[in-house]
Formats: structure tokens, sequence, C-alpha cells
């Protein structure tokens, strides 16, 4: 996973930016993932929450890539970014994309990364759901996650970063 993902990535960098903040998602086995789109240049993060325990794993990548191993949501990590990479390749796009898993107590065994992957994969083939901002995001994924969306969101980085950041047109004086 890591190293065909590593590889794609160098074609998705390539592409245009999507042009909508959308969400996917998917319920499998006790994992409900939102993969979240941007209109941004690459970035990728995963934020893992097993409930009712309140235990969070997470792992982030700027547009640079990797250094060091994901250690924290280990082998997840690179099966929900090839998910994302093809997917972005098969749409011919590119984004930065903020993964949420939210594991329940149905999932008492870990399966391996592969049911993990697929469940990314059919999150990104289910029909997207367009927002216009952070607020209808957290609106509609606050009705399908057991916490609250803000638990999840201020944890990430790949949001503070985007928050953060200033575009050239920003320095425009006009």
């Amino acid at each position: 996973d890591s190293m065909i993902s590593k590889e794609q990535l160098k074609q998705v960098k390539r592409n245009p930016l999507i042009n909508d903040i959308t969400i996917h998602t998917s319920y499998y086995l006790g994992n409900f993932y939102a993969f979240i789109l941007f209109p941004q240049y690459w970035s990728f993060e995963v934020i893992e929450c097993k409930i009712p325990e309140m235990t969070f794993w997470q792992d982030y990548e700027s547009v640079f890539p990797r250094k060091l191993y994901a250690d924290q949501v280990t082998g997840a990590y690179y099966a929900n970014r090839l998910a994302a990479t093809e997917h972005l390749i098969k749409i011919k796009k590119q984004a930065a994309v903020l993964v949420l898993r939210q594991i329940d107590s149905s999932y008492t065994a870990p399966l391996g990364v592969g049911i993990l992957r697929e469940n990314g994969r059919n999150a990104l083939k289910n029909k997207p759901i367009k927002v216009k901002d952070i607020k209808e995001l957290k609106e509609i994924l606050n009705k399908q996650l057991q916490i609250s969306t803000n638990i999840f969101l201020k944890r990430s980085k790949l949001l503070t970063v985007k928050q953060q950041q200033r575009t050239l047109f920003s320095f425009n004086k006009n």
C-alpha cells in the first residue's frame, strides 16, 4: 500500500484541484469511515477513534513525502492513502484528504488492513456529499458519528494548516 500509493502520488500531484469539499462515507464491521476531500494541494491525514474508550490514533503528511513510518495509525494509514490516491487518479484531480475512522464496540477483533482498504475504497465509490464549508461538514457528520465531529476536527493538523495558510492571492491589495 505504501509503495503503490507513493508512486501514485506523483501522478495525483500533477492533477488540478477538485472544486468542492466532498464527504464520502462507508460503514463495515464496526468501522465508520469518512473521507473528506478539500480543494487544496495534496496533504493527507487519518484520525481514528475507538469508542466508547475514546482512544485516538493519528498520522499526517503534507505535500512533502513522509520520511518516517506512520507509527500511530500504522498499516491502515497506507491502506487509506492507497484508496485515496486510486480515487484521485480515477477522477483526475488533486485534493487534501482527511480520513476519520470511528471504531465501535462491534469491532471486537482486528481483521487486518485489507478490510480497512476495502472500506475506504467503498466510501470513495459512494456518491459524495458536497458541502459549502466546515460548518455544514460538521452538521452532516454529526448525524453519522457517535461522537461529536468537533472532537475529531480539533485534533486535525490538516485543518489547522488549512486555516492558517495564506495563499498568494491573499496578499493582493486590490
